[in-house]
């Protein structure tokens, strides 16, 4: 069993500072796709960037012929998406803040800013959205493996066949961790 002893992004200060700090550019688009090969949906549709910051993971998806559409906890990034043309609004996974069905999700280091106690809201949330049938893909940094299994263990609660993915396993700096999600 591993356990991370790196810090997660939000736990090294604001995350907007850190993004004023670093051109993440590259990295969060690369993850992205990564995101997207390992749910492999079909390109085109509505899609949706579970806290989109200011718009890596829309740009990525419009950029695949998805109508993407994104929701973030920070007002700083939601102006940010805004000003680069993106549809998004002001939201938490808690209650995403649509009411359209989207074929396909996205989320790229956002969800680990979720308490595990708060997830059985957040599952029921991607549920409500999502379209039958339809894929998700979120990529995070859990703590741990405990950690992960239970972001996971939440997803399928609720009806979600889940498949855990970690590229760089043995490389703590470099290791990636994906959640798959298919609703059916």
């Amino acid at each position: 069993m591993w356990v991370s002893k790196n810090r997660r992004p939000e736990e090294k200060g604001s995350f907007e500072s850190e993004f004023a700090r670093y051109n993440l550019r590259s990295t969060q688009e690369k993850i992205a796709l990564r995101a997207i090969e390992l749910a492999s949906p079909r390109l085109g549709g509505r899609a949706l960037d579970a806290g989109c910051g200011n718009g890596f993971g829309l740009k990525v998806l419009n950029d695949l012929g998805f109508v993407a559409s994104g929701f973030d906890a920070s007002k700083k990034m939601v102006s940010e998406a805004k000003k680069n043309g993106f549809r998004v609004k002001h939201g938490l996974f808690q209650k995403i803040p649509f009411k359209e069905k989207f074929g396909f999700v996205l989320s790229v280091s956002a969800l680990q800013w979720v308490s595990l106690p708060e997830m059985q809201l957040v599952v029921k949330e991607f549920w409500r959205v999502m379209a039958k049938p339809s894929l998700a893909s979120i990529q995070l940094y859990a703590k741990s493996e405990e950690e992960l299994f239970e972001y996971a263990k939440a997803f399928r609660s609720v009806g979600f066949s889940v498949k855990v993915t970690q590229d760089n396993y043995e490389n703590a700096k470099k290791r990636k961790t994906y959640l798959v999600l298919k609703k059916e």
